[in-house]
């Protein structure tokens, strides 16, 4: 999942996370993206976001396909 991380200084920074737990609105996962501006997060680390909070979704399948990542159909 991809949510939205305050960087501080009024940005925002979009990380992708690999989710470990999803209980009520609190997703907790690890950090996937290195962080470029937020020096206070590391690739690897865990992180909770709120579902209200996720900006983008990839999910991969057994047999190959996937949904979500609408991210990458933007930036193409």
């Amino acid at each position: 999942m991809k949510a939205p991380f305050d960087v501080g200084d009024g940005r925002t920074e979009y990380l992708w996370l690999a989710v470990g737990a999803w209980e009520g609105d609190r997703i907790d996962g690890v950090l996937r993206s290195r962080p470029s501006w937020i020096t206070t997060l590391r690739q690897g680390d865990r992180v909770t976001v709120r579902q209200g909070a996720i900006f983008d979704y990839l999910l991969r399948r057994a047999d190959g396909t996937s949904e979500g990542n609408e991210t990458e159909r933007f930036l193409r």
